[in-house]
């Protein structure tokens, strides 16, 4: 078969050029539909998400890179980072508690304010400011450790070495089971 040139006459018998008729057409329908490239979720999107259960009074446990979102029926949700079993309260009650939180497209920076365990009786926690520990109830203690144990498979040991700085040292400094060395 012969190709068509462009100023040829059109073959649908319009007696149009090819370039005017449907050659103009060929132009612009699509070849392929196209879906929109998928959209990344940001931990501020997550934390937004599980702010939302929180209110609604859903029980939620999220997955997120080294991080775990949990929302309870009583209203409360935290946001766990399982690298350095560091964590801070993102809902009291149903209402949204003031975080820092700053997201980068290379780094991530929270302010944490507990140290965490789960247990099976619950999630126990120990204050950073005040060394107070407790034990929250309602926390779903069995589907948190579950999560946790799919992130850290997911994981390699020798990567949690890279995911933290130290601060003070400026440069990665933590064993990986996420303790400071």
């Amino acid at each position: 078969m012969a190709k068509i040139g462009r100023n040829d006459p059109c073959p649908c018998g319009s007696g149009n050029k090819y370039k005017r008729c449907c050659g103009l057409k060929r132009q612009t329908t699509p070849t392929a539909a196209t879906a929109p490239p998928p959209t990344e979720t940001t931990l501020s999107a997550a934390v937004e998400e599980i702010i939302g259960a929180a209110s609604a009074g859903q029980q939620k446990v999220r997955e997120l890179g080294v991080f775990v979102l949990v929302s309870t029926a009583e209203g409360d949700a935290w946001l766990l980072e399982i690298t350095q079993s560091d964590c801070v309260k993102l809902a009291d009650g149903g209402k949204p508690c003031t975080v820092s939180i700053d997201e980068t497209p290379h780094a991530i920076e929270v302010e944490w304010s507990h140290r965490f365990v789960v247990r099976r009786s619950g999630m126990e926690i120990t204050g950073y400011r005040d060394k107070k520990k407790s034990t929250l109830a309602g926390f779903p203690a069995q589907q948190v450790g579950a999560a946790i144990k799919r992130i850290r498979r997911r994981i390699p040991p020798g990567l949690y070495r890279e995911l933290h700085l130290d601060p003070e040292k400026g440069d990665n400094n933590y064993s990986s089971r996420g303790e400071s060395a």
